[in-house]
């Protein structure tokens, strides 16, 4: 008899879980950011030196930015003062020349002001959704109103030194046989830097037979270059003639 063959069983295939999928990850918006530099520089107030400040954007705009610069003590000033940049040439360094205000104070030997960097922009989608021709899309392009750049500190070396400029439309002061007055000095004076407050100048130092009219003058910082003309009178009453 034939021997019976035994029916093979099929082979069970495994059935494995679906592979995870891996969450996309969004990508980041990058953030605004104005580039300044240098972070110091000296500038004279006689404009022998100056200084030359390098501004840029540091990710695309979404529109158009204005980059203004001013001066927290208004001691300097900006030629241009203030640079517009777009997505074109927005990573590309634009200058500005920064020079010292000869503001005639004398405030020692150097004192100090502030760059103040600030930016504008309208932040207008639409305005980036019509640039076709940007290489990023608009998710990318950042808002840039009110971004501020790093502050730049400019040391001025000071050319102001206070004193007094004297000058005589006439230098003698006359008196006649008997002791009375005839002709008088005449003086000038000013001051040779603008004072913070008002300056008193007194006349002293005259001899028993000499008066200054007026005896003082109060010199207020506003008309610190304006002569005040004083004059000098001699003369010898009875009770102090020799």
């Amino acid at each position: 008899l034939p021997t019976a063959q035994p029916t093979p069983l099929p082979t069970a295939t495994p059935t494995l879980p679906p592979s995870p999928q891996p969450t996309p990850v969004p990508t980041a918006t990058p953030a605004a950011g104005v580039g300044v530099s240098p972070a110091s520089m000296l500038a004279s107030e006689d404009g022998a030196v100056g200084g030359v400040l390098s501004v840029w954007l540091t990710t695309e705009p979404l529109s158009p930015v204005t980059v203004h610069l001013s001066s927290r003590h208004g001691k300097l000033a900006f030629e241009p003062a203030s640079l517009v940049f777009s997505f074109v040439n927005f990573s590309t360094p634009q200058t500005a020349l920064v020079a010292a205000v000869d503001d005639k104070v004398d405030q020692g030997s150097a004192h100090q002001d502030t760059v103040i960097v600030r930016a504008t922009s309208d932040d207008d989608y639409e305005v980036c959704d019509r640039d076709l021709a940007r290489p990023q899309p608009c998710g990318q392009a950042v808002a840039y109103g009110g971004v501020r750049g790093a502050n730049v500190t400019v040391t001025i070396p000071d050319d102001d030194e206070a004193g007094l400029l004297v000058s005589a439309s006439e230098a003698n002061a006359t008196f006649d046989n008997f002791g009375d007055p005839r002709g008088a000095a005449v003086y000038s004076v000013r001051l040779q830097s603008q004072p913070t407050a008002p300056v008193v100048v007194a006349l002293t130092g005259l001899g028993p037979f000499a008066e200054a009219s007026p005896p003082s003058v109060t010199i207020e910082p506003a008309a610190w270059a304006d002569p005040v003309q004083v004059e000098v009178r001699a003369g010898a009453a009875t009770a102090r003639r020799p």
